[in-house]
């Protein structure tokens, strides 16, 4: 009789471990499993590491199989906010859970990855001269110059669309830094970058950056006549997206279809 109790015992305690691991998150190791959003706590991925995806945003797709997916773009700083490693993807079904895919636009620390670094290299293969000079601009986040710049670029806030037409997603971010090479302002160019992939996980190739026309205070009189109101500018800097109709072949725009509007179309280089 006294076996029974303590079998049935030792069992009762067996089931209340079991279920513990079922109601509680597993370990940062193995992993975190949520059922809700947390504010104010670290958010993981199933991996158990902290998200790296600020300023960025969350896009609905469909999977391979039909599913609804949703991929969350976002700045990686796990180094700070200087030498990131570029743009950071993760995916979900839940919005919940997510699990890391890794950088889909990598930053640039050296031009001779673009011989030495196999990725590199394949990426910009057809590029020109003149070309990667524009990637190594861009995307170059090194605070450690060895180029005779003094400052390193900024990215920030991407945003990511699907375009129907070419069958590619496209990035735009906040593309920023100096505008000469003694210039130390990682603030001074304020452009719009945009980036391309055939796949939402990437590899994204980047394309360029430009300064998008601004709309002439005078021509919104509801928003007033300040000389110094710019109602595209803050769009501009900020990187917001507004998507809209991109054409069989751009990934700029047609009016009214990114940012303030007013960009002209940009053919893929």
């Amino acid at each position: 009789m006294r076996s029974r109790v303590r079998l049935g015992a030792a069992l009762a305690v067996v089931g209340l471990f079991l279920l513990s691991l079922i109601a509680v998150p597993a370990s940062a190791d193995l992993g975190t499993a949520y059922t809700s959003f947390r504010p104010g706590q670290e958010w993981r991925d199933t991996a158990g590491k902290v998200v790296q995806a600020h300023g960025g945003q969350v896009v609905p797709a469909t999977d391979d199989r039909g599913r609804r997916i949703w991929y969350w773009y976002g700045e990686d700083r796990s180094n700070g906010y200087y030498d990131s490693p570029g743009v950071h993807m993760y995916s979900s079904y839940d919005l919940y859970n997510w699990k890391d895919q890794g950088v889909v636009l990598r930053s640039m620390s050296s031009k001779d990855q673009f011989t030495d670094d196999k990725y590199f290299a394949h990426l910009y293969k057809g590029y020109s001269a003149a070309q990667r000079e524009v990637v190594w601009r861009d995307l170059s986040t090194n605070k450690v110059r060895t180029d005779g710049w003094a400052a390193p670029s900024i990215l920030e806030r991407p945003k990511v669309i699907y375009n129907q037409e070419t069958g590619q997603w496209v990035m735009w971010v906040h593309s920023d830094g100096p505008t000469t090479p003694e210039m130390t302002s990682t603030y001074a160019r304020a452009e719009a970058g945009v980036a391309v992939s055939n796949s939402p996980k990437g590899p994204f190739r980047w394309i360029d950056s430009y300064r998008l026309n601004r709309v002439p205070s005078d021509s919104v009189p509801w928003c007033g006549t300040s000389p110094a109101f710019d109602p595209a500018g803050d769009v501009q800097v900020r990187g917001d997206l507004l998507s809209g109709d991109l054409g069989s072949d751009r990934v700029g725009s047609q009016p009214g279809a990114v940012c303030d509007g007013q960009e002209h179309p940009r053919k893929l280089g």
